[in-house]
């Protein structure tokens, strides 16, 4: 007997439509002259705006859709399936010992298509939405104010590496706010952990649970170096123009053509200087933006220490990178546990 296949989530209907772009050679409205566009890991905002236009994606979008208050119930759960189906690229990743820049990467795609998922959905729902508003201890209130929080975008700027922190937690504690506001009791429910509350609960797959927690407490201790950029431009009072060429859809043409290209340009090596300084620093730092990819080779003595290590091990002679998180434990003795 043949094993059933999943439904196609967002996330699957997403990378086919993207890849039918390439395929068909339509141009990209956001196209940059390092490639051709619709990278499905990597979207543009205008990209995604195109797709969700795709018949495809509206009849989905539409099965998100509660005909009243009393049909929110199915309307969640119909999502929540859709998000459990979206894990399974993630979840084989992990099976497979894929390495840590996969897993970084694969782990941003579903975030980010579970946001816009639910965007959709609070889009489609928002009269129903509306009219449980005042129903306190309704679950399904709870899971509103739980999906907006949690479905938040960090910005990441894949040229740069640069997250915007700052914006993504006033968002954030925003939505708590409310939340709290409405029901103290849903800051417990939403900022807690274990079961009972809904961030024990928001992913399907334990592993996949378990990673990207794991994921986003790493995110955060790399926060100091993720900033760096944008506390030099701030330094030397430059942080607006730095954050229009952040935003500027094509950045090597704004360095080549706008009047501030050769200021971003200082700024940039004056600020990788000092991200250099800092991973000599803080071994620990460096240790754990290796295990995700974002850099490939270590500078620091203590780093290439445990790199060596890892190689020694490995019979292929190719350290996994995932595997220094153990030597990050013995080292630093503050993993993540």
């Amino acid at each position: 007997m043949g094993i059933k296949s999943a439904p196609m989530s967002y996330k699957d209907l997403v990378g086919i439509i993207s890849k039918e772009k390439i395929e068909q050679g339509i141009s990209s409205p956001t196209v940059t002259v390092e490639g051709t566009g619709w990278d499905a890991e990597n979207l543009s905002d205008g990209e995604l705006d195109i797709i969700k236009q795709d018949p495809r994606m509206k009849d989905m979008l539409e099965e998100f859709k509660a005909k009243n208050k009393d049909e929110l119930g199915l309307a969640f759960e119909r999502l929540e399936d859709n998000f459990v189906n979206a894990e399974n690229e993630l979840a084989k990743a992990i099976t497979t010992n894929a390495q840590g820049q996969r897993l970084a990467t694969l782990i941003r795609e579903l975030k980010r298509n579970r946001s816009e998922a639910y965007k959709d959905f609070e889009r489609q729902n928002m009269e129903a939405l509306e009219e449980i508003d005042t129903k306190e201890e309704d679950l399904n209130r709870a899971d509103y104010w739980a999906q907006k929080y949690f479905n938040v975008e960090m910005q990441v700027y894949s040229d740069s590496g640069y997250m915007d922190f700052d914006a993504y937690e006033r968002e954030r504690n925003k939505i708590l706010e409310q939340a709290s506001k409405e029901n103290p009791a849903y800051s417990e429910y939403i900022s807690g952990r274990g079961l009972g509350t809904f961030r024990g609960e928001r992913f399907g797959d334990e592993n996949v649970r378990a990673l990207i927690d794991e994921y986003d407490n790493d995110v955060m201790k790399m926060r100091d170096y993720w900033d760096v950029s944008k506390r030099v431009a701030q330094y030397y009072g430059y942080e607006k123009e730095y954050e229009e060429y952040l935003k500027s859809p094509n950045k090597s043409e704004y360095k080549k053509k706008n009047e501030n290209g050769k200021l971003i340009k200082a700024l940039e090596k004056k600020a990788s200087q000092q991200k250099i300084a800092l991973r000599m620093a803080n071994p620990e730092l460096e240790a754990l933006l290796y295990k995700w990819g974002s850099i490939t080779e270590p500078k620091n003595p203590i780093v290439l220490g445990m790199r060596q290590q890892l190689r020694n091990q490995s019979p292929t002679g190719e350290a996994d990178t995932m595997d220094i998180q153990k030597l990050i434990e013995e080292v630093f003795g503050n993993g993540n546990n």
